[in-house]
């Protein structure tokens, strides 16, 4: 170094005495010539044992390639700033060190540096925890996101993104677009999840479905809460976001599982259901078969008013059993969910029709259905499990042979306080004490002896329930009762019940079309006739093989309505339909389904891609007249 006037050194010592950083000069060989005091309190050299010594001989060798060419930069004379290199300390271990240094007109480096280890152990702790909290989410398909409300920016983890199938580098998610990821059927509930708690400042939890850019559908759980600023504003939502669809699956599984440990229980109520009208409508037609044998000669009047009479039991006798069937398919239906426009009223009929036998001998029953009941969106047969579930649970927390003084109500209607719909069953029996209560929605919980239940009763209805938007709630006192309540978001623009207010009454038959040519083709030969008889004024006409249909079709006969069985053992209505629609596609317009059970996931694919019309048994006389009437006249 050069000298220095006395003032200049005076306050030179006193700089270096009081300096914080780290200061340093080196000739151009890098070796250090002076050094202050701070070196010995940051890494325990002396000034004596550094100066003299070479600046690689202290440098990690990781980071000595890079230190030579920071350095040679500095010889010719460009300055040097922020350079972060590992040096070793007086003790052997290795410190962080930032250096900044430039080259003085004398030809020696003068540097100036900062002890950063604290910072950079900071900073690989937290690059430590972010490569951790990655793959925590991988491993258990859990992500976090954030929406900001006053920009609009959304930011989602890499987990989100994998669960969504889009890559990070080629997709920019934004509020619309995280939306529209949702399933259609399920956005509009996803948009009031977010409203409300954003509106009421409360978290929102919900288990709904996206769809991926390839089509695959997930199932997912998405868990937010809304973020308040300093001036008590919501600023933004933040989340977590996880990939059930294994768990989805398993617990469709499992509620299958429930329906088929429910059958046994249903089954003996069924049973009685069907055979009262069963018993009746025999008696009636053997006493039918007696008088026709019998009328021929005899004054008919009075006993054909009591043949009518007859025939109006029978009637009424196949219409019951039509529920009843109609009902229990329902309750029997695969566990895929078919979501569309429900009426809670029906649903509760059909759950009582299946579970009143249960009931009958422990509780009164009473429904009350409020006829402005709003619509929801939901799968009728699920929902149905769900209300028989809770009405037998119901049942079972009477003890037996207290039928005058136990009651049962089961209540449809609007919860005007959070535009929800809402069906509760609500019972006087045991009660639950709190701790109970607390329990009832967890998996395999059950207070029931051993060996009766699964303990997943009420575990997969509250799943049932949330996978439409909704939940159940549920009230109870010792002593006193239970009541379970089933909330539903409204179907948006879908009016209110019940069904027949809003049901379009059959068209009067319209005069037959002089000349149309109708078949009917049906394997079993009772079922087709009948259908003749339906259209007599037609003039139709039965076949059992709907290969020879085709035949006739493809040897140029011409046919104005085509009624045909979907289930059929040599072709199905669904092939037959595929092989008509190879050899003319507009024929398919002259096609009306027949089904009285099941339909195949293929028949409903093909039912989902055309505007084939499909009519259930047991059929209705004015049913099929409608619908022949609108395929011969469009406009009818």
């Amino acid at each position: 170094m050069s000298e220095k006037s006395e003032p200049f050194s005076i306050h030179w010592q006193s700089f270096t005495l009081h300096a914080v950083e780290l200061l340093a000069v080196l000739d151009p060989q890098g070796v250090f010539r002076w050094v202050n005091e701070r070196w010995e309190d940051a890494l325990g050299w002396p000034p004596a044992e550094l100066v003299g010594r070479q600046y690689g001989e202290l440098t990690s060798p990781i980071d000595l390639d890079e230190s030579n060419r920071q350095f040679q930069r500095l010889l010719t004379g460009e300055r040097v700033a922020g350079i972060l290199h590992r040096f070793q300390t007086f003790d052997g271990d290795w410190r962080w060190i930032e250096w900044n240094a430039s080259l003085g007109e004398d030809g020696l480096v003068y540097a100036h540096a900062s002890d950063r280890t604290d910072e950079q152990k900071r900073i690989h702790e937290l690059a430590a925890s972010v490569e951790f909290l990655r793959m925590a989410e991988e491993m258990s398909d859990v992500g976090h996101w954030r929406v900001d409300l006053v920009d609009g920016t959304v930011f989602w983890s890499p987990q989100v993104y994998r669960i969504h199938g889009v890559d990070p580098e080629a997709y920019e998610p934004n509020l619309e677009t995280a939306i529209d990821a949702y399933h259609p059927d399920d956005r509009e509930i996803v948009q009031g999840h977010v409203a409300r708690s954003v509106e009421r400042r409360e978290p929102f939890d919900f288990e709904l479905r996206i769809v991926r850019p390839n089509g695959d559908v997930r199932q997912v759980h998405s868990v937010g809460t809304p973020q308040v600023d300093r001036d008590g504003e919501v600023a933004g939502i933040f989340g977590v976001f996880r990939d059930i669809t294994k768990q989805h699956e398993l617990r469709q599984r499992l509620a299958q599982s429930e329906k088929m440990a429910s059958i046994g229980t249903l089954a003996a109520g069924v049973a009685h259901e069907i055979n009262n009208p069963l018993s009746y409508i025999q008696a009636n037609a053997h006493q039918l078969a007696e008088e026709f044998s019998h009328l021929a000669g005899v004054s008919p009047s009075a006993r054909l008013r009591e043949m009518a009479e007859m025939i109006d039991d029978i009637r009424s006798g196949t219409e019951r059993i039509g529920k009843i069937v109609k009902g229990l398919k329902a309750f029997s239906r695969s566990s895929e969910a078919r979501v569309e426009i429900v009426e809670l009223p029906r649903v509760v009929d059909v759950a009582i029709r299946l579970c009143a036998t249960e009931l009958r001998h422990k509780a009164r029953l009473t429904v009350e259905a409020d006829p402005a009941t709003p619509l929801v969106r939901a799968d009728e047969s699920q929902l149905a499990q769900v209300v028989i579930n809770l009405v037998v649970n119901a049942a079972h927390a009477f003890p037996d042979g207290t039928v005058d003084s136990n009651e049962v109500i089961i209540r449809t209607g609007r919860d005007t306080d959070r535009a929800f719909a809402f069906l509760e069953v609500r019972d006087n029996g045991s009660g639950m004490s709190e701790e109970i209560l607390s329990k009832a929605f967890a998996p395999f919980f059950t207070t029931k002896p051993q060996g009766i239940g699964t303990g997943l009763g009420l575990s997969i209805s509250h799943g049932i329930v949330r996978s439409f938007g909704g939940d159940i709630e549920a009230r109870s006192k010792v002593g006193k009762g239970t009541v379970m309540r089933i909330i539903l978001p409204v179907a948006r623009g879908s009016g209110v019940g019940p069904a027949d207010a809003r049901r379009t009454s059959v068209a009067p038959q319209r005069e037959s079309t002089p000349g149309a040519n109708i078949v009917v083709i049906d394997d079993d030969p009772l079922v087709g006739r009948s259908i003749v008889r339906i259209l007599r004024d037609w003039k139709a006409k039965h076949e059992t093989d709907p290969r020879a249909v085709l035949q006739r079709i493809r040897g140029g006969e011409h046919f104005d309505v085509i009624l045909c069985d979907l289930m059929m053992p040599t072709m199905s209505g669904r092939e037959f339909c595929e092989a008509l629609e190879a050899h003319d596609p507009t024929m398919l317009e002259r096609v009306i389904l027949v089904t009285g059970g099941a339909i195949s996931i293929e028949s409903e694919q093909f039912l989902a891609r055309t505007s084939v019309e499909v009519i259930h048994k047991p059929l209705m006389p004015a049913v099929v007249q409608k619908a022949v009437v609108q395929r011969l006249d469009p406009s009818a």
